[in-house]
């Protein structure tokens, strides 16, 4: 038998999880619902290494007091 809720971040807790009065949120998204695979497990694909692009960038991407679009401007290798 699930434990009532004390209060209003108890009973957000247990609606996110999907065990809370009229369930249906994080739980039972990643379940699936009512309409087969999961939503979320296409996320967990890794992304396609051939539609991937790598070059060289400057060392100034390292320090986060830089933020300007040359950080991602190719440079010689």
């Amino acid at each position: 038998m699930p434990i009532p809720p004390r209060g209003i971040g108890d009973l957000c807790r247990a609606k996110a999880l999907g065990n809370g009065p009229g369930a249906g949120g994080m739980a039972d998204l990643a379940r699936g619902g009512a309409g087969g695979a999961s939503p979320l497990k296409a996320l967990l694909e890794p992304y396609p290494s051939e539609r991937m692009t790598c070059w060289p960038v400057s060392a100034r991407v390292g320090n986060v007091k830089n933020n300007d679009p040359s950080l991602i401007e190719p440079i010689a290798a």
